[in-house]
């Protein structure tokens, strides 16, 4: 994935939007991520990271089986199975949807994490998504600071 790149970022048909900036773009680090599996689907992402239930943006680490979890086609599903798991890789793309959610492996999750309260990060990233959608590009499209 990289900047400039069309994601999904919701159920719609017009849901669809350019990566802008990431957070975090790291191939070699390794972490600790939550799986969270449902019939259709396996969302990885870190335990940080909400997942919209409902109404509510959850921590992935408070996701438990026999809750429901949205698909990228707006329908809920059942989460069968949550586990931790260890692998390589941590990204967090940001993209120029209003939502704040992005499609992974056909389910919903949230742009954000518990790190920045979604209100502060949406006006914090504010900039950075003013200038992309203007034609200025952030270089190396990762700034090292950024470690939320």
């Amino acid at each position: 994935l990289q900047i400039g790149d069309v994601v999904r970022t919701g159920p719609g048909a017009d849901d669809f939007h350019p990566v802008y900036f990431f957070s975090h773009r790291d191939r070699a680090v390794s972490s600790t991520f939550v799986e969270i599996e449902t019939e259709k689907a396996t969302l990885l992402l870190s335990p940080t990271h909400f997942v919209p239930l409902g109404e509510q943006l959850v921590p992935a680490r408070q996701v438990a089986a026999g809750m429901r979890v949205k698909d990228s086609s707006g329908n809920w599903v059942e989460v069968s199975q949550v586990r931790r798991v260890r692998r390589s890789g941590l990204f967090a793309p940001h993209t120029t949807s209003r939502s704040g959610t992005i499609a992974v492996n056909d389910l919903l999750a949230s742009e954000f994490t518990t790190a920045v309260r979604p209100e502060a990060a949406v006006a914090l990233l504010w900039p950075l998504k003013a200038m992309y959608r203007v034609g200025l590009r952030v270089a190396p499209h990762y700034l090292p600071c950024a470690h939320w």
